[in-house]
């Protein structure tokens, strides 16, 4: 247990808080003085956006070039922002990587899967990775676990068991007094996984969709007996189906999560169930065509950049995720200022 990083968490998920009752002018105003500190830092400190942002330091936001995932790996050590932080290291780093221990003493990595073409690497220290573990933690406590002295939770995740996946590390660092966190590999035969929650008896269940609606169904059918007090669905399309299958089963709706290892949270569901909020506060995102010009809500786009305000190591700057988003066209009943994703 890292009691440091968990104070840290606490710390900015109180700050987090008081952000979702901001009005969405300070929404605004708060992304745009955010984005003015990213983008100085960026040309200071790295020197491929140095090149690349060269005579564009007074354009808006969506003049900037598109920052792909080819172009971070490829040009990865003149990207970064530390001289310590080099690709060829970090990767000889992840191959023997077993524990949570860190890269260079500071650094806590992770890797996506490469499920989209290729994979990304990213080094966060102990400023980013609190933000993203806290970006977890507002899903979680939207979906209405909220951990504490008072009152623990145990939290079973059905999801990679890899040293170097993001959720892996996240588990690793948040495991406390306060959070009894159990990983489940997605892979292991499905008899296993519910052996296993079965003898966990987890207060919140996480997993991908797809596994939350095979766990329904061993629910229904009498082979799962658990009673979680709130269902996270992550990393893939929460069908109606799975919504209404996971429902009958645990008498709880599931709440819909959406996140990347590049940001951490990007957004969740609210108690409506309507969409899910984007954490405008943390992320920027654009909703863009093939062409990268901007899509309006109630059309599908055919990706999303997003400018992480809190990046430092890595500096993403209109980062493209090939994911296709459609933002809704009506408000949320809530009062959280953050734009509402319907699809």
């Amino acid at each position: 247990m890292n009691i440091g990083m968990i104070s840290r968490v606490l710390w900015r998920r109180r700050a987090l808080r008081r952000r979702e009752r901001w009005t969405r002018a300070e929404l605004l105003e708060h992304q745009q003085r955010e984005l003015a500190i990213l983008r100085t830092f960026a040309s200071e400190q790295s020197p491929f956006y140095r090149h690349l942002h060269s005579g564009l330091e007074r354009a808006p936001l969506h003049e900037l070039p598109v920052l792909t995932k080819a172009m971070l790996m490829d040009n990865f050590d003149a990207l970064s922002t530390d001289s310590a932080v080099r690709r060829g290291r970090l990767q000889a780093y992840l191959d023997d990587l077993t524990t949570n221990n860190l890269f260079a003493g500071r650094y806590w990595v992770s890797a996506t899967s490469g499920s989209s073409g290729r994979k990304s690497i990213i080094p966060t220290d102990a400023h980013e990775w609190a933000m993203m573990i806290a970006s977890y933690g507002r899903a979680n406590e939207w979906a209405g676990i909220r951990a504490g002295l008072t009152h623990p939770v145990s939290m079973a995740v059905v999801s990679s068991t890899t040293a170097w996946h993001q959720s892996s590390r996240v588990a690793a660092t948040v495991r406390s007094p306060l959070i009894a966190s159990q990983r489940l590999d997605a892979a292991s035969p499905l008899p296993d996984i519910v052996a296993r929650l079965n003898q966990i008896q987890p207060d919140v269940l996480i997993a991908y969709a797809s596994m939350i609606k095979a766990l329904a169904y061993e629910q229904l059918s009498g082979r799962l007996h658990i009673a979680p007090r709130a269902v996270n669905s992550s990393s893939e399309v929460l069908t109606a189906d799975a919504r209404a299958t996971a429902l009958r089963a645990w008498q709880v709706p599931p709440y819909n999560v959406y996140a990347a290892t590049e940001t951490g949270g990007i957004a969740a569901e609210c108690h409506h169930h309507r969409g899910m909020h984007l954490f405008e506060d943390l992320v920027i995102p654009e909703v863009v065509d093939n062409d990268y010009h901007p899509v309006p809500p109630g059309q599908t786009g055919a990706r999303l950049l997003v400018t992480v305000l809190f990046s430092r190591t890595i500096p993403l700057i209109r980062y493209e995720l090939t994911d296709r988003i459609r933002l809704a066209t009506r408000a949320c009943a809530c009062p959280l200022p953050f734009a509402l994703m319907e699809s």
